[in-house]
């Protein structure tokens, strides 16, 4: 059998090939170099006499002064391609798992945001918010902290009344309620008009203000025990269907965060031949992720937020029942006696109660019943989701569609202003509760109303701005790494955090003036899986080193002047003779002191604000007050 023969070119082209799958040693590049220079080497007619083409003798940006220039050795970018061969230089196992075990394994936190549930046939709804949270983290915090800062007002506005008072309970219930449906879209609540003072309250607004502020009336009427009960009800549900386990889950964390700022401490103090200061960049470059996290955690959304839309959608079903049957002419009541019990007679209300299916619409027929028919009725399952889409119920049957709530949108789910927590805050400040009127809660919808009409409020604006430079900091940081790491200038690493900062931002930009509509939200998401596919490739590039060849080491996207140049030194020679050293250390320290402050602060105002939310699971919300229907909970 005869062996074939490995010709010149074979192995040329064989030898060129393994550079792009193997480690390439620039050492070798720079002992080859030194012998042309010597004269001991010719490569292709480059000898000593023209190698002085091929090397760079220009400025040196951020070279120490007391370093002699000539023992600084660098190559222009055609010298790099002619004399090194243009290799790539791919991580070897070791040093690629080193970083994947440092900043790429820790991005496991990504599974703590809140998804939604896959088997429920939201896959859409989930590639929404992934297109929000990672393709613009600024827009998606700007959202999720906005809304915690409403129920942080919230707070205020209930320790302003005093814990110790009576309406403490109410209005804690009330304003929670209020918080929550905060986050849910469809929500007919005003008539737009081009001068907001002309706006006018929905059916929805007016009853929604009725339902949350009639119990705290300090009258012993029986509207007012009846919008307590529902009240109370609702809340408690709300409260029990909101997602638990905070405190582990910031617990876990805060070791993260820690274990993070080690990472970026030590990533600076070991810079040395194994460890470059690109590993430091990318780790800043993704500091915004811990905030996100955090905040969307102390900002928990419902377990089932298709059942929470449907109670809210009931109860305000019932409280405009309620609200018809009191500001009608002669409110009525009937008797009813239980067939079990003939001594056992009780008024009810002849309210128009929210009923499942099956159910007589009017209490005399249901009063006419015998206990023991009507615990045999059987009630459906409101919680699968084929029924959840039929939230109206009974609504879309008697023609009354106004009560329908919309799809959770909360934690920047959808590219949409959330403010009716602060529209009604606004209009209530100085209200007096436990003397209200029908008239009075009249005014606070139409109030409240104007106030939705208006432009975003000036805290929207501080939060989103602030989010903008939370997160723009962080790329920053990672930028100012990347750009004043030799050779110093803009190079791909330092383009590529730009390009990904600029794509992000489009979505704050256009959502900043205005409210997308439905065909500019679906652009916003093109640009921002744009983002997502550059921050993609940004971690593919640290994990792998593709970014480790001539044309990303000369750093030649900068200005005249600046980069057109590679040297063969290393991350500890960078530390001692240039100044780069200042910058990355200035970068770790803001950098992860961000995350850290934002930690901090989340759990600050969480510990805060947890008694809005508190809740116990043995307990019904119940006052006794048995005369209110609640087959809306079934």
């Amino acid at each position: 059998m005869r062996t074939p023969k490995l010709t010149i070119l074979d192995a040329a082209a064989s030898q060129q090939a393994s550079s792009f799958v193997k480690a390439y040693n620039w050492t070798e590049c720079k002992i080859r170099v030194e012998r042309i220079i010597n004269g001991t080497l010719v490569l292709d007619s480059i000898t000593k006499d023209n190698v002085s083409q091929f090397l760079y003798h220009g400025p040196v940006p951020g070279l120490h002064p007391s370093f002699h220039r000539p023992d600084y050795r660098a190559l222009t970018l055609d010298g790099c391609r002619k004399i090194c061969g243009n290799p790539i230089d791919i991580f070897e196992a070791p040093q690629a798992l080193s970083v994947a075990a440092t900043w790429v394994f820790p991005l496991a936190i990504l599974f703590s945001l809140p998804w939604e549930s896959l088997h429920e046939k939201k896959v859409s709804k989930t590639l929404a918010a992934a297109s929000n949270w990672l393709g613009s983290p600024q827009t998606a915090l700007t959202a999720t902290i906005f809304n915690f800062r409403g129920i942080r007002n919230c707070h205020r506005r209930v320790r302003r009344v005093g814990f110790d008072n009576w309406i403490t309970r109410h209005y804690s219930n009330a304003l929670y309620v209020l918080s929550v449906l905060n986050q849910f879209d469809g929500l007919e609540t005003h008539v737009p008009s081009n001068n907001p003072r002309d706006s006018q309250p929905t059916r929805m607004l007016n009853v929604l203000i009725y339902g949350l502020f009639r119990p705290l009336s300090a009258q012993d009427e029986s509207d007012v025990r009846h919008t307590r009960q529902l009240l109370s009800d609702l809340a408690h549900q709300l409260r029990i269907l909101r997602r638990k386990g905070v405190l582990p889950t910031l617990a876990s964390l805060g070791t993260f965060l820690v274990a993070f700022i080690f990472s970026l401490v030590l990533t600076f103090a070991e810079l040395g031949d194994d460890n470059t200061p690109f590993a430091l960049s990318f780790g800043l470059l993704l500091s915004w992720l811990p905030p996100l996290v955090i905040f969307t955690i102390v900002d928990r959304n419902p377990i089932s937020a298709d059942r929470s839309g449907e109670l809210i959608s009931r109860w305000l079903f019932n409280v405009d029942a309620v609200m018809s049957w009191a500001q009608g002419d002669n409110p009525r009541q009937i008797v009813y006696q239980g067939a079990e019990d003939p001594e056992d007679i009780q008024t009810i209300d002849n309210i128009r109660w929210w009923r499942p299916q099956g159910l007589p619409e009017d209490n005399m027929q249901v009063a006419e019943q015998p206990l023991s028919q009507l615990s045999q009725i059987e009630l459906r399952d409101l919680g699968r989701p084929q029924v959840n889409h039929r939230a109206q119920n009974e609504a879309q049957t008697q023609n009354h569609p106004w009560n329908h709530v919309g799809e959770f949108i909360g934690q920047g789910r959808q590219l949409k202003y959330c403010g009716l927590v602060h529209a009604v805050l606004m209009a209530t400040d100085g209200a007096k509760f436990s003397h209200l009127r029908d008239n009075d809660l009249l005014f606070y919808a139409r109030k409240t109303a104007i106030n939705l009409s208006r432009r975003k409020p000036r805290s929207w604006y501080v939060v989103a701005v602030l989010s903008f430079l939370l997160v723009w900091c962080e790329i920053m940081m990672a930028f100012m790494v990347a750009f004043c790491s030799p050779t110093v200038g803009l190079g791909c690493r330092s383009l590529s955090y730009l390009l990904f900062g600029i794509l992000s931002s489009i979505s704050w930009f256009i959502h900043l003036p205005m409210e997308p509509s439905k065909c500019v939200r679906w652009i916003l998401h093109f640009f921002n899986g744009l983002a997502i596919i550059s921050l993609i490739g940004i971690t593919g590039a640290q994990l792998t080193g593709v970014m480790n060849n001539c044309y990303c080491k000369s750093s030649a996207l900068s200005m005249p002047g600046i980069g057109g140049y590679m040297d063969f030194e290393n991350a500890a020679f960078y530390r001692d003779h240039f100044n780069s050293g200042y910058y990355w250390g200035f970068a770790a320290v803001i950098g992860g002191a961000i995350p850290l402050i934002t930690f901090l602060v989340a759990l600050f105002w969480w510990m805060k604000c947890k008694h809005l939310w508190s809740a116990n699971e043995k307990g019904q919300g119940s006052f006794g007050n048995s005369a209110t229907e609640r087959l809306w909970l079934g």
